[in-house]
């Protein structure tokens, strides 16, 4: 069975070159994401991973949510980060996601 959490097409045991957020990682993807969108500087793999991780998102810290990402999306999340870096000082939640996506 599918969860909101895995796209089309993939089942909990078929994760391989997949990138699991958990939640709070889910929150700061969200918040990076729309710095992005709000700025008109999205493309098209930014906004459909924004759509999809909003659907997953808690509001808050320290909840249950995951998502399995894709490479791909992993890189738009990270693009949307280093955007937001060259724009504002990054938090430590913020770089923490940063250095750990530059790391798949």
């Amino acid at each position: 069975m599918r969860t909101l959490a895995q796209p089309a097409g993939t089942s909990p045991d078929k994760t391989v070159g997949r990138v699991v957020l958990n939640n709070d990682e889910i929150e700061v993807a969200c918040d990076a994401l729309w710095f992005v969108k709000s700025r008109s500087a999205a493309d098209d793999a930014q906004k459909r991973l924004w759509d999809r991780l909003q659907r997953l998102r808690t509001g808050d810290f320290g909840g249950s949510a995951r998502a399995d990402v894709s490479r791909d999306e992993a890189a738009a999340a990270l693009r949307a980060l280093r955007f937001c870096a060259e724009e504002v000082a990054l938090d430590q939640d913020e770089r923490r996601l940063l250095l750990r996506l530059e790391s798949v």
